[in-house]
């Protein structure tokens, strides 16, 4: 099986600062059911929903206004043959000015990748 990574972006009308701090409140956007810090660098938090869902995470990179970065140091899913799938995954968030001609408007494009290392450490065996 190859390398599977993903990559989403959305872009939004915020200030790059107002998109930084959307991220790194993912009890805002994600779930409430998070313990633990997600602002600062080496913060680590943890994520559960019932016995379906499990993991914690650290921010092993945060750029204000630029750039955040997760890594998956722990996690358990209930509903996949591989239950820990996502260890080793990283989590990129960059945020990037978009500008459109003509618009006065702060568009930012905040993109999204999810670097799956265990994919590739699996297949590497």
């Amino acid at each position: 099986m190859e390398k599977q990574d993903y990559t989403a972006s959305i872009t939004v009308n915020a200030t790059a600062q107002e998109a930084f701090n959307a991220i790194n409140n993912p009890r805002g956007w994600w779930s409430e059911n998070i313990d633990g810090g997600t602002e600062k660098l080496n913060d680590e938090f943890i994520y559960h929903y019932q016995d379906i869902h499990y993991c914690k995470i650290k921010l092993i990179e945060v750029v204000p206004d630029q750039k955040v970065v997760w890594l998956v140091l722990d996690n358990y899913f209930k509903f996949t043959k591989d239950k820990n799938e996502w260890i080793g995954t990283k989590m990129v968030f960059d945020i990037l000015q978009k500008d459109l001609p003509g618009s006065m408007d702060q568009l930012y494009k905040i993109q999204f990748a999810q670097l799956d290392h265990h994919r590739q450490r699996t297949t590497e065996r």
